[in-house]
């Protein structure tokens, strides 16, 4: 755990751009309320990465600096990532999701999967979805107090004595032979 982690403003703008081009076009949200959600979820997503490991850390920014730099390695294009225009990016982000190179789909994938849980979990795209956790969290806390209110009124059981008594036999004298003698009387 690194609490100082930060992107570098560069770094910064690759992933800026990445989530632009992963998440979807909300018809809700002007272009000012989008990219906000945006900046909130590219924050959060450093945020989230500086509980990461090292190694975790390393590879999320190796796949956005082969997300920068992979087309020219790939022959998908000159142009670095953070410079193509929007539809060019999702198309990018298309092929490198649906390529057979199976490190640059992965790559792409746990930066999809950071976006989205960032981006999907801010209150405004919750209410927009129609799937509000906080409402959800605050009826589950008020069950739950509901549930210990009534437990707290029950009464308590007395606990039964134990059925084993100090000259019974322990668990290994049951295999052993003198104790079969000791039980049928013959000693």
């Amino acid at each position: 755990m690194n609490l100082d982690y930060r992107f570098s403003s560069y770094t910064h703008r690759i992933l800026f751009k990445a989530a632009s081009a992963i998440i979807g076009h909300w018809d809700d949200f002007d272009d000012q309320q989008r990219q906000y959600i945006l900046y909130q979820a590219v924050n959060r997503i450093e945020h989230q990465l500086r509980f990461f490991p090292w190694e975790h850390r390393l590879s999320f920014v190796f796949g956005l600096w082969f997300l920068e730099l992979g087309g020219f390695l790939g022959f998908w294009g000159i142009l670095p990532f953070s410079l193509l225009s929007q539809e060019k990016a999702e198309h990018r982000i298309k092929k490198l999701n649906e390529s057979s190179f199976r490190l640059a789909h992965l790559l792409i994938q746990g930066i999809k999967v950071l976006v989205c849980l960032s981006a999907y979990s801010h209150p405004d795209i919750e209410k927009y979805l129609g799937m509000e956790r906080r409402r959800w969290r605050k009826q589950r806390i008020a069950l739950r107090n509901e549930l210990v209110v009534l437990s707290d009124r029950r009464e308590e059981k007395a606990v039964p004595t134990a059925l084993k008594q100090d000259t019974d036999l322990s668990e290994h004298d049951y295999l052993s032979f003198d104790a079969l003698q000791r039980i049928r009387g013959e000693k």
